[in-house]
């Protein structure tokens, strides 16, 4: 794994600087044990930029503290939006979809559910300009079709490096 690579991994991973992982079953006795389900990236980051974008204070249980999770809570930071994550719960002190920071720069990592919402939150803002910088990996997806439908609507978003892929800059 390059180091380019673990960028993307957040102070939330449990992997870090880990190149792989072997599981084998016991040799002695059979396992007997309970496990709590975590609960989804995708849904605990939907759910964060809708409370950035609601009016008013939202707390969220359940939460997923994965890389992903930490990118979006960290962008959602930037942004200006206020939040207390305590355990798998998160209080958002939603802004009304007006961002308090409308000039910054963002990294939302290998986050897929961050790269196709956050652009049309930030596209349909009344004033700002955000950049959005990507992992290597993700930067590899091509979101073309996402931002041409975006920009077919009226916004603003340009391209910063390959026509298609991040990093891009969002003009509200």
């Amino acid at each position: 794994m390059s180091s380019a690579d673990l960028k993307a991994r957040s102070p939330w991973s449990t992997l870090n600087n880990v190149q792989s992982v072997s599981l084998s079953p016991p040799e002695t006795h059979s396992i007997d044990g309970e496990i709590s389900i975590p609960g989804s990236k995708s849904l605990t980051n939907r759910a964060l930029i809708l409370a950035a974008l609601a009016n008013g204070t939202s707390t969220l249980s359940g939460i997923l503290k994965s890389d992903d999770s930490y990118w979006c809570i960290d962008a959602l930071n930037r942004l200006g939006i206020k939040t207390e994550v305590e355990g798998d719960m998160i209080t958002v002190h939603g802004n009304n979809a007006v961002w308090p920071n409308d000039n910054t720069d963002l990294y939302i990592g290998a986050a897929g559910t961050i790269a196709r919402f956050l652009p049309g939150a930030l596209a349909v803002a009344k004033k700002g300009s955000w950049v959005i910088e990507a992992s290597n990996r993700m930067s590899e997806r091509p979101v073309k079709p996402l931002i041409d439908a975006l920009t077919e609507m009226g916004a603003a978003i340009d391209y910063l490096d390959k026509d298609g892929y991040f990093p891009l800059r969002i003009t509200a």
